[in-house]
């Protein structure tokens, strides 16, 4: 075999008596394979909405008898996201053309990035749309609310808004931050910004806001003494944990939902 470079069967066990894989797994079925098994069922599935891990799992198990790792199906889906609206490093280097690009699609509207000066990493990103901001002075309700969302991409960070309601109570977005944190001095920045959009509405403005830290003090910072509320959800959500019973909790969203002083007082002495 050494010398003439070739080998030769001697005999054949013809009987199968491997037990293989006792977890029904096969080396095979790795991440690049399944990918390109989801791709293909993508091609004729309606709607091509990427599917779950746990999903994935389910379904190649259905199809192929193979059980695949959560891992496995997990790496898979980063793969087909990846290949369909590219990665995270790409979508950050792409930050300021797509600024850019806001700037001058949409005339008057504001698109601004910062970047570390050490490092050069990403900071934040805001956008505000021209016309949002001239329908909010002309139709929209005086009520912006005021929050922020986790992102759980790759990097994380969170994602601040300032939202108002237009007549038919429908949302319009003033302006969104993608940020590191959700802390005072990114909240003081990004209300910072907003305030001279939106001072000159014809009507007094009111912010609605959850009890977060940073905003409860940035809001007042920026804009004086200008009223906030706060959330029905969030205060009823911490009224439920110290106070238990059903009628104190009616009495709550009664005095909650008053709109005359009078009957506040008299929900709420009752």
């Amino acid at each position: 075999m050494k010398k003439g470079g070739y080998w030769s069967i001697i005999s054949l066990e013809e009987k199968h008596t491997c037990a293989g894989d006792p977890t029904g797994r096969n080396k095979s079925a790795n991440k690049y394979f399944v990918c390109d098994w989801v791709k293909d069922r993508l091609k004729t599935t309606t709607g091509k909405v990427i599917p779950k891990q746990g999903q994935i799992k389910e379904d190649f198990f259905t199809q192929t008898n193979i059980d695949i790792p959560y891992q496995t199906a997990w790496k898979e889906r980063n793969l087909v996201l990846e290949s369909q609206y590219g990665n995270y490093e790409e979508s950050f280097n792409n930050v300021p053309t797509f600024c850019n690009m806001v700037t001058k699609t949409n005339d008057g509207s504001v698109a601004i990035y910062t970047y570390a000066q050490d490092d050069d990493r990403f900071e934040s990103m805001t956008i505000c749309f021209a016309t949002a901001l001239q329908g909010f002075k002309d139709g929209c309700r005086p009520v912006i609310g005021l929050d922020a969302c986790h992102l759980t991409g790759k990097h994380g960070g969170v994602l601040m808004a300032a939202t108002t309601l237009d007549a038919q109570n429908g949302l319009v977005p003033l302006r969104i931050m993608v940020c590191r944190a959700e802390t005072k001095e990114n909240w003081t920045l990004f209300l910072q910004h907003l305030a001279p959009h939106i001072t000159d509405h014809k009507c007094p403005i009111t912010f609605i806001s959850d009890r977060q830290k940073g905003l409860h003090e940035a809001v007042p910072a920026v804009f004086g003494k200008t009223p906030h509320i706060y959330c029905y959800r969030h205060l009823s959500k911490n009224f439920k944990k110290k106070f238990k019973g059903y009628e104190l909790q009616s009495h709550l969203w009664n005095a909650a939902k008053c709109y005359k002083e009078a009957f506040f007082l008299k929900t709420w002495n009752f």
